[in-house]
């Protein structure tokens, strides 16, 4: 899972910068940046945020890493990954919560590190 996470970040990250970079940004006769090229520029970057995928905001794209702030773009880490401890370590602490709340034993659903390989593991 992890690999594949650096895999479509950097995916991600070329396709963002080709899209960028075939933007035009047009001069003045006088070699200079005008204002309207400068506007045209950044619309043009807005697209190209907008049209690559994000689950998490159907429709918007990366828009929001232009946002000011914190949001759900700007809080994930190259290191955000789910590994078979994390999922055997996440079980074992709902497990115990349940435990306690019941009263009675409950056992985790992810016990051999296997299974937890398996749902790390991303589907395709």
């Amino acid at each position: 899972m992890a690999d594949t996470c650096y895999t479509a970040r950097a995916t991600t990250k070329q396709q963002v910068l080709d899209g960028i970079k075939k933007l035009p940004l047009h001069k003045n006769k006088n070699g200079q940046y005008t204002h309207d090229a400068i506007l045209l520029f950044q619309k043009g970057i807005i697209r190209v945020l907008v049209s690559q995928f994000n689950p998490s905001n159907p429709g918007n794209g990366m828009k929001k890493l232009l946002d000011d702030g914190d949001n759900l773009l700007t809080k994930v880490k190259a290191t955000n990954a789910v590994t078979a401890v994390a999922v055997l370590l996440a079980s074992k602490a709902r497990a115990d919560k349940q435990s306690k709340t019941t009263g009675t034993t409950v056992t985790p659903v992810f016990v051999k590190r296997i299974e937890a390989q398996e749902e790390a593991r991303p589907t395709n």
